[in-house]
């Protein structure tokens, strides 16, 4: 979840091996140094914008602080709908993200954090996507009777 520049952790699952983490639930990171931040960021204009325009915080060697490399990274989020991380938040650890989108609004955020020596991105962002997408169709309002009734009706004409 977005609080003003950080991202709070509302829950965490953790896997068969565990990894040493900097996220906890009810814990907050900078939005700019996390996959799951930029996520929430590539999603929301207004918030980008103002991220961009203020100093950007480095928890590691890794984590980009040039406002251009940034904005370049958030639009390729836009483009394919996950977000990527290299030991930014952490050393040792990559993570793969993609906003939950309900009513064109960024509301939280799923990710997957591995080992760096198990980072496959491409191979990540397909299962991270499908999951975020599914949790949005899922929050989204249902359409009306009347609109499913009548797009029913028009295909049953073809």
């Amino acid at each position: 979840l977005r609080d003003g520049f950080d991202v709070v952790y509302a829950e965490k699952i953790h896997g068969h091996g565990s990894i040493d983490l900097p996220s906890r639930v009810g814990g907050r990171l900078p939005l700019t140094c996390t996959a799951v931040g930029k996520a929430l960021l590539a999603a929301d204009p207004a918030a980008e914008a103002q991220a961009l325009r203020r100093p950007l915080p480095r928890l590691t060697r890794a984590s980009v602080t040039d406002p251009a490399a940034l904005a370049a990274q958030l639009a390729e989020a836009r483009q394919t709908g996950v977000t990527l991380e290299r030991e930014e938040a952490n050393l040792g650890v990559a993570c793969v993200a993609s906003a939950i989108v309900v009513g064109g609004k960024a509301l939280a955020a799923v990710s997957v954090s591995v080992p760096i020596d198990r980072y496959e991105p491409w191979r990540l962002a397909a299962a991270v996507r499908t999951t975020s997408l599914g949790i949005s169709r899922q929050l989204s309002p249902a359409p009306s009777r009347r609109a499913t009734a009548g797009t029913s009706r028009r295909a049953q004409r073809r």
